[in-house]
C-alpha cells in the first residue's frame, strides 16, 4: 500500500467554451437592455399598478375627459365610465374591422367594434376595445393609450356605465378571461358588453375579456 499516493483524486472541471460563455453574457445583456426599454415605456401603466395595489386608486391612469358618473348624459359624447378602475373615455364607433383604422380610432378613446349590437341592446354582442399599455407607435399619438389597463382588477358585481345615444346604459360585470386572438370568437358566446384589450400588459400575445350584462 502505497501512503503517498492520495486517497482521492481531485476532479477536474471543465472550462466553459469560451463560445458559450460570450453566447450567455450576451443573452444576460440582452434581457436587461429589453427589459429595461418595456419597462420604461410601460412606467406610467405599472406605476398606476402600484397605486392602486397600495390603495392609492387609479389616479394616475385616469383620463379628465368625461365625469366618472355620467351626471347629464344629453350633454356629454358616447363613452364608457368604470368608477373603480378610474377609466372615462370617449366611445367612438369603429369605422370598419381593418386594423388600421381599429388603431387609428384608438387614438381618440375605446372603440365600439363595428358589426357590435349598440349599447343598451338586451340582445346581441356590444364589443368595445381598448389600449391597455403604451405602444411605441402610438405613444405620443393616443390619448387613451392605457385606459383597460387595470381593467383585470374588475369582479363579478362590479359597475360600467356606458353613455351612448344621450342616454346612459348600466352593465354588472359577471365574468373575466384570458384567451389567444384565435380563441376569442368561440369564446364570446353570450350577448352582453364585453371589454377587450391585448394582454399582458405591454405586449400584443393574448386578450383579456370582460363580459358584463346590462342591469
Amino acid at each position: 500500500m502505497n501512503l503517498l499516493k492520495p486517497k482521492y483524486k481531485p476532479k477536474k472541471f471543465r472550462a466553459v467554451p469560451t463560445f458559450a460563455a460570450e453566447f450567455l453574457i450576451f443573452a444576460f445583456i440582452f434581457v436587461l437592455v429589453w427589459s429595461a426599454i418595456f419597462f420604461s415605456l410601460n412606467i406610467k401603466v405599472y406605476a398606476g399598478r402600484l397605486a392602486y395595489e397600495l390603495g392609492l386608486g387609479a389616479n394616475l391612469l385616469k383620463s379628465a375627459k368625461l365625469p366618472a358618473v355620467f351626471a347629464d348624459s344629453k350633454n356629454l359624447p358616447d363613452g364608457i365610465a368604470i368608477p373603480k378602475i378610474g377609466v372615462n373615455a370617449p366611445l367612438i364607433a369603429g369605422r370598419s374591422a381593418a386594423t388600421s383604422d381599429i388603431l387609428e380610432d384608438l387614438k381618440k378613446g375605446v372603440v365600439l367594434y363595428p358589426g357590435s349590437a349598440r349599447p343598451g341592446s338586451r340582445t346581441g354582442k356590444t364589443i368595445i376595445l381598448g389600449h391597455s399599455a403604451d405602444y411605441i407607435i402610438f405613444r405620443y399619438q393616443s390619448e387613451y393609450p392605457t385606459v383597460f389597463s387595470l381593467i383585470d382588477k374588475l369582479e363579478k358585481g362590479d359597475e360600467v356605465a356606458v353613455n351612448f345615444g344621450s342616454k346612459v346604459y348600466k352593465y354588472r360585470v359577471e365574468e373575466k378571461f384570458v384567451k389567444t386572438p384565435k380563441q376569442l370568437q368561440s369564446e364570446i358566446r353570450e350577448d352582453g358588453l364585453y371589454l377587450v384589450s391585448c394582454w399582458p400588459v405591454g405586449t400584443d400575445y393574448k386578450r383579456i375579456v370582460v363580459r358584463a350584462t346590462l342591469i
